[in-house]
């Protein structure tokens, strides 16, 4: 499996990112003769997916997850590159800038189309095309963009309670060597 560089990767691209493992049978050497009859039956090819559920399910998954498109991961290349480029120089000063750009956004940019063409894919065979129309209506509805733009919020105010209720849990108490606070760990029940 070839590994993906994920050091330029904003946070938010990372999601646009699949893996993806295909499962590969083993082939009989002509040499070995004929197959015995118990061996498992051949694999069906499976039917090519509808090209209209495919762009039905690219356009869902756009307005589900924003950040797979091709546009904004342009834009997310445009704002890191300056970092990307000031940490690359930093370990080679001589270094070609212009040709490193190239070759990062062509990189994003090939796997991030390349995740969105397999969602696209995967996402098609999951639901009907009238089911993929339903759920693009309800994404582009003004309740679906607000559920869109809002659940990111609503994730980062659980994660905050959730520290917030490991806290109370934690007494800050004075350390007699070094005269600093420290955290005691929670009790136990």
């Amino acid at each position: 499996m070839k590994r993906v560089d994920r050091s330029f990767a904003a946070p938010g691209m990372r999601a646009a990112f699949v893996g993806c493992f295909l499962l590969l049978g083993t082939a009989v050497p002509a040499a070995a003769g004929p197959a015995p009859a118990a061996s498992a039956p051949k694999a069906q090819p499976t039917p090519p997916d509808d090209p209209a559920k495919v762009a039905a399910a690219r356009q869902f998954i756009l307005l589900y997850h924003p950040n797979t498109d091709p546009k904004r991961v342009s834009a997310m290349i445009d704002s890191y590159m300056p970092r990307a480029i000031a940490a690359q120089r930093e370990q080679d000063p001589k270094f070609d800038a212009k040709k490193f750009e190239q070759e990062k956004r062509a990189q994003v940019m090939g796997n991030a189309t390349k995740s969105l063409e397999l969602q696209s894919h995967v996402v098609s065979r999951h639901f009907t095309l009238p089911e993929l129309k339903a759920l693009i209506a309800f994404y582009a509805s003004p309740l679906g963009r607000k559920l869109t733009s809002e659940s990111p919020k609503i994730t980062m105010d659980m994660r905050q309670m959730r520290r917030q209720e490991q806290m109370t849990k934690v007494k800050v108490i004075g350390d007699p060597k070094s005269g600093k606070l420290v955290l005691s760990p929670p009790k136990k029940k």
